[in-house]
């Protein structure tokens, strides 16, 4: 049973990160959503420089609107 998950989010090859944030947020929520019985409780993001963590932060309250 897998309780947290732990992402490392490397960037390069010049794939935007706005891109990125939009699919990788849209997607667990789309699982948290469908999968109401899931083990896993917490996701953590590990982001490695403040433009990354600002395109996370502003994606993820898009989520929430």
């Amino acid at each position: 049973m897998i309780m947290h998950l732990r992402i490392h989010f490397i960037f390069s090859a010049g794939f935007p990160k706005q891109t990125a944030a939009q699919i990788i947020l849209r997607s667990i929520s789309n699982y948290f959503v469908t999968c109401m019985t899931s083990s896993l409780k917490q996701v953590y993001f590990v982001l490695f420089d403040s433009e990354s963590v600002a395109v996370y932060t502003s994606e993820l309250g898009k989520l929430d609107s």
